[in-house]
């Protein structure tokens, strides 16, 4: 998804349904999601029941998402990238990557570090991940 889909995509708002699913892909609780999202409980819930969620929001869980997708991709399986989530590492000031996933800076620099990452969207919208002369983390 490019920089202006994911702009007009968040526009017109996610369904409400879309936190708990990305909440799954991520393998986080109610709880850690309330966290990402800045939000409260009450809100969080009363976003779930909602036709569309507002454009801030629908940007935070696209950008998880795509965080989501590619990470499953780069280690090749879904429990392994939830597990590396929650690793300290040291280029992150031994935090964990979930520990900066409440701020869109935060995504951008796991992103990053994961270096060298080749992303190529295919005409059916599924992307091919790999790391050129380098191992996955």
């Amino acid at each position: 998804m490019t920089a202006l889909q994911l702009i007009d995509r968040s526009r017109q708002g996610l369904l409400g349904t879309e936190a708990g699913r990305i909440a799954g892909l991520l393998g986080v609780t109610d709880k850690e999601m309330v966290r990402l999202l800045n939000q409260s409980t009450a809100t969080f819930h009363r976003h779930a029941k909602a036709a569309r969620l507002d454009a801030s929001t629908s940007e935070k869980l696209l950008l998880l998402g795509r965080l989501a997708g590619c990470g499953t991709t780069i280690f090749q399986n879904q429990g392994m990238f939830n597990r590396w989530l929650r690793r300290p590492l040291r280029l992150l000031g031994d935090r964990t990557s979930l520990d900066l996933l409440d701020s869109p800076t935060g995504v951008q620099l796991i992103e990053i570090s994961w270096g060298g990452l080749n992303t190529v969207s295919s005409a059916n919208g599924h992307h091919a991940v790999s790391y050129p002369n380098r191992r996955a983390p």
